[in-house]
Parts: structure tokens; sequence; C-alpha cells
């Protein structure tokens, strides 16, 4: 079976035996046997490989991928810029753990972040292996910061799946069942222009939480997503929003966390999510597309902030050179073209949704989206489930959103060919239910 590639680059997704093929069949089945099955996993796909926003499966089969990797992918499957700066660093060396040590091409990456992300500087990177680590680390920091012990975040919130995480997420009942008791903190509801949610009904909840159950001198952070719906359901806040946190944090001498593991790296049309405001956070998380596929994660803090002593924060594997090596490639094609790319193509494809929106009206309740990062709400959980496995068996690859819907989250790399063929797949899957 010949490679994907730039010189066999398909135009429309091939379905040559409906999906899950004997070869996948068979490997899904001692998957099961070995394999946790605790993922969501809502269609059978098993990769063979890709290239751009194209991947394969093991028979053959070849799909228009709308996922990313869920988010991760921002340049595609195996940008050649991205596969020769990881071929360079892996023939010079593949570890030398920065719990120990350090090497130039990690510190060049944090120069990079550093000046991308705009904090007071001089800022402090911490590079972990991961999303959920970036948040363990960053809320960690703040309570060492300001001697507090609470965190604030919002209902809907999804910032990882290990523990301290786990315990400042809100997104899904079923997360935080027969694992308790969790660490104590306290949630707000998260704006939404869609359900008439405002920044000021939230900072009226805020005070009201000050006032009756948590005094503000012992919040160490109010953590937030840029946007929300990295994990389900999509929120888009008003535009006072991240400035009035900005203004609520300072008033009680908190820290503002930003968590861009989602947004960041342009999936919004901004490098990074909160700059769609003016507001510079304290802290900003940060992993999924920042390495294009590979294991990196981390946070920056601003000036001053990430102070504490030798030995009180490491990772073994945080800021592999190779990792790191994917990452500052990524931010070079990421910042030349895609940027922009993600704002235009995530209009088309917005205004192209919402135009099936109304052609299905008993299907479709609302579209809404930012940059390359989109929503499709529907009328029932069945429904929903319904799209992603027809859209699978036609060749086109979607996101779960939470119980009643669908995400969109193509690589910053698609051009508007590819867009109309999602949309019209799309299409048809709506008019099959």
């Amino acid at each position: 079976m010949d490679s994907l590639s730039e010189r066999k680059h398909p135009r429309r997704p091939e379905i040559i035996i409906r999906p899950p093929g004997p070869a996948a069949s068979r490997i899904l089945q001692r998957d099961s046997q070995v394999v946790s099955q605790g993922g969501a996993r809502p269609y059978r796909f098993v990769m063979q490989d890709g290239y751009g926003c194209w991947a394969r499966d093991v028979d053959g089969n070849i799909f228009l991928d709308f996922t990313s990797g869920i988010g991760a992918l921002a340049t595609g499957h195996r940008h050649p810029k991205i596969m020769e700066a990881i071929r360079s660093q892996q023939e010079a060396f593949l570890h030398i753990s920065s719990a120990h040590h350090t090497y130039d091409i990690m510190v060049t990456l944090a120069e990079r972040i550093g000046t991308s992300v705009g904090l007071d500087q001089p800022s402090r990177i911490f590079f972990s292996n991961s999303g959920t680590e970036a948040i363990e680390g960053a809320t960690k920091l703040a309570r060492w910061f300001t001697k507090r012990p609470y965190i604030i975040s919002f209902f809907g919130a999804f910032h990882g799946r290990t523990y301290g995480s786990m315990s400042i997420s809100a997104l899904n009942a079923d997360h935080r069942k027969q694992v308790g008791p969790l660490l104590p903190g306290y949630f707000l509801p998260y704006p939404d222009v869609q359900r008439g949610i405002t920044s000021k009904d939230v900072l009226a909840r805020a005070e009201e939480l000050f006032r009756h159950v948590v005094a503000p001198e012992e919040v160490a952070a109010i953590l937030v997503e840029a946007v929300q719906g990295g994990a389900g359901p999509m929120s888009i806040a008003d535009d006072e929003f991240l400035p009035l946190l900005r203004e609520l944090a300072d008033k009680h001498k908190c820290l503002l966390i930003v968590d861009e593991i989602y947004t960041g790296v342009g999936r919004t049309g901004r490098m990074w999510g909160f700059q769609h405001s003016s507001i510079k956070p304290d802290i900003v998380c940060f992993a999924k597309s920042i390495s294009s596929g590979l294991p990196l994660g981390g946070f920056v803090a601003k000036a001053g902030v990430m102070e504490w002593p030798r030995g009180s924060h490491n990772s073994t594997y945080g800021g592999n050179p190779v990792s790191c090596a994917a990452a500052i490639a990524t931010l070079n094609v990421v910042d030349s073209t895609l940027i922009d790319n993600a704002q235009r193509l995530g209009n088309y494809l917005l205004n192209e949704l919402r135009k099936l929106a109304q052609k299905y009206p008993g299907l479709v309740t609302n579209v809404w989206g930012r940059g390359l990062m989109l929503y499709v709400a529907l009328t029932s959980p069945e429904k929903a489930q319904r799209v992603l496995t027809l859209a699978f068996e036609k060749g086109l690859l979607l996101l779960a959103g939470g119980q009643q819907g669908f995400r969109l989250a193509p690589p910053l790399i698609i051009d508007e060919y590819d867009a109309r063929i999602g949309v019209e797949l799309i299409d048809k899957v709506f008019e099959q239910i």
C-alpha cells in the first residue's frame, strides 16, 4: 500500500469497503482485550497513515480528517517541515532530562513561546508532556505563589483527566463519579451568548460567591478557557468577559490563568485565544497543537511568578528535544500563513454550516464557532451519534461534542476545496437522517 503523500494527494474520500473493514475489525478485537476502553471512541476508525487533511485506515479507506487528533495537528498529518525538524533532531539526541540538564532547542522554544504569548517579561516557562500536566503545574504554582488554597473555574470547563485537573473541571458529572473525594474548589457559570448569560451576570455571581461561600483572600487563581468547548459543547463569551476577569483577579490579588490547550497556536484565528481581547493573563497553559502531534505541553508565567526553588517542580520527559524541534517548526509554519487561513476558512465553514442549519431546521438547532473551532448543535443525542457514524461511513472524521452536537476541528492547513468537500458530506449526512 503506497503511503499517502504530497505526490499522491487525495481529492475526495474513498470508501472501498464499509468501515470498519476486516483488517480494522481484527485490530479492534485485539484492542478490546488489552487496551483500556475508557476513551470515548464514537466510531471505529483504525489508522494506517495520513497526509495533510487526509487519513487512511488499515483497510485502505481514505477519510477527510476534521478532527486533527482532537485539535493537536495544526499543521495536519506529516507536514514536510515538521518531519524535517523531527528527523534532524533525532539524529542528534532523543532525550536528556530537562529535570537535571538543559539544551539549546528547549531554551530557544521557551524564548519563542514567551515572546508569542506576550506576558510581562521576563516570563518563565515550564515544559510538561501534556495539557493536563500543564494545568496541574499551573495551579500548583498559583497556590505556591499566593499562599492561598482555592482555584475558581467554570461550569462546562474541561481541563484534563488527572486528579487536580479533574477536580477543577465541570463538563460532565460522569467524569467525577466514583473517584472522590476530589480537591476542593469553586465554580462559576461561563458566559454564553447562545444561552443569554453575560459576563456581568458572571461577575455578579462571583461577588455572591465571595460574600457567602469563600473569602476572596483564600482564592489563589481564576482558571478559564479562552473559548470553552475543547471537549464538549462550545461557548463563546462576550467581549467584556476576559477584561472583567482580569479586573476581578486584580481586585482580589489572585492570579488569572488562561487554558489555551485547545485554543492556542492559531485554532481560533489568533495565535492565542485570549488575544481576541487586550488582556494579559498571569499564567497561560498550552499543549495539543504546539508540537503538531508529539507529546508536549507547558505553562508560561509572567515575570516574578515562577520563582520557586530548585527541585520544586520538574518532569523527566517534559520538554523532550524532539518535541521541542517539532514545536519550533510548528510555530514557524503557523506564524507564516495559517492564522489568516484559520480566520478565512473558519468563516467560510461557519457560513456554510449556517446555511445547512436553515436547510435542516428539524435537525440543527444552532451553529457557532471561532476560527477553525466550530460546533453544530442538534435536536437530540441520538441524532448527534447518528451524524458521527454516518459521516464516518461516508469518509469524514468528526469530533463528538457533548451530548447533543458535534465539533469540527480541521487542520489549519485546510484549503477551500477540502472545506467544501467536508460541507458537502455533512449535507449528505443531514439529508439521510
